[in-house]
């Protein structure tokens, strides 16, 4: 193929971005995207020329204005440019990374990274900080370049080239954007059409995208900061929402895509508050207990059955006298149920919810619901 026939299709790729809205399938739903994502390229275009005059080297034009790709290697190795990554992605596990640098060292890198300048992240509202997780001073953004898709395999290469750096890969390449779009789009396109976003990943694109009420943000927000503390998902949004189950992601789709999102999770000053409690009662390595669904699951059924007497505050504080009032071996039988044996066939769990129960029903016959009734203070 011609150098003139891929720009040409380039360009006009470049057109039907951002002059047209489309219809996609997401999750089974059908949203519009929007033309009104299209950002200032011009000053992307410079923030790139800026980055090119650090490390004019590292830097091939393969397509003048079009394609720009960068050594990655030499970067590294030259150290004059700074590479990070954007604070709101997930962290990748280790073992994500392990199996990629196995991968790398027997095949090969097969593709390249995209990275944008720092600059250019930070005016579109995102924070930075490094792959040590140290922020990154803003008079060093204009030499850094940010890794919006491959940080994995960024991550696999750095650990490669720590233990193994005879077996470290010598084509590690990366690129530009073709088009410049918001960020929180090209995250959308990157990820959501082909599906590779998870939940989390979701409510982190909709933070974002700033189309959601302060108090659905802080919501969100903490459910992600659960699961960065070792909750599960299911766990994290339970505890935000006191209702069974995991956040779908049709809602947090259609949000992303809309306007003025009505999103809200009607319950989650109260679970933020008896998250709370919990937690300031299983601290340290008890906190592991609350990390899976059994205990957020008790606690919604108990409080969803006080909120047949009581109203949603009132219940709130009776669970949260309930927590405050478990005793330190009620505590560890929770965490560590004394009658439990790997492989006698009963799971961990019923253990669990038995020792909740019994801790229940103690505390609900000291404390019947007409001592709650309009006093929504006590136990908070």
């Amino acid at each position: 193929m011609t150098e003139e026939k891929i720009n040409a299709g380039l360009v006009s790729s470049q057109g039907g971005f951002q002059d047209k809205s489309e219809k996609i399938e997401v999750a089974g739903t059908t949203v519009q995207e929007s033309d009104s994502y299209v950002v200032d390229a011009e000053a992307c275009k410079d923030a790139v020329q800026k980055i090119k005059e650090v490390a004019s080297e590292q830097i091939l034009e393969v397509m003048p204005g079009l394609l720009t790709i960068l050594d990655f290697n030499g970067i590294i190795n030259v150290g004059k440019i700074k590479i990070g990554r954007l604070v709101m992605n997930r962290w990748p596990k280790q073992k994500s990374v392990n199996s990629m640098a196995l991968s790398i060292m027997a095949d090969g890198i097969q593709v390249m990274l995209l990275v944008i300048p720092g600059t250019v992240a930070v005016m579109m509202g995102y924070d930075v900080e490094d792959f040590d997780g140290n922020p990154i001073p803003e008079e060093q953004l204009v030499q850094t370049v940010i890794i919006v898709d491959g940080q994995t395999r960024y991550m696999a290469i750095r650990k490669i080239m720590n233990e193994h750096p005879d077996k470290a890969p010598t084509n590690v390449l990366a690129y530009f954007p073709t088009n410049w779009i918001n960020l929180t789009k090209m995250l959308q396109t990157i990820n959501l059409k082909v599906f590779t976003w998870k939940n989390s990943d979701f409510i982190c694109g909709l933070e974002r995208a700033g189309n959601i009420s302060d108090e659905t943000a802080r919501a969100l927000s903490f459910v992600r900061q659960l699961e960065r503390q070792g909750y599960n998902f299911t766990a994290a949004c339970e505890w935000m929402t006191l209702v069974k189950g995991i956040i779908r992601k049709p809602s947090l789709v259609k949000a992303m895509n809309a306007t003025d999102s009505k999103l809200c999770y009607d319950n989650s000053e109260y679970g933020i508050k008896i998250h709370e409690t919990a937690k300031s009662k299983f601290t340290d390595n008890n906190e592991k207990a609350l990390k899976n669904k059994t205990v957020p699951e008790f606690i919604i059924d108990k409080w969803n059955n006080a909120c047949n007497e009581l109203n949603k505050k009132e219940a709130t504080s009776y669970i949260i006298a309930y927590l405050n009032g478990l005793a330190d071996k009620d505590v560890a039988e929770i965490v560590s149920p004394s009658g439990y044996k790997r492989g006698n066939g009963k799971p961990k769990a019923d253990f669990i919810k038995t020792q909740l129960e019994d801790s229940f029903q103690r505390f609900n016959k000291a404390n019947p619901f007409a001592t709650f009734k309009d006093n929504t203070e006590q136990g908070e």
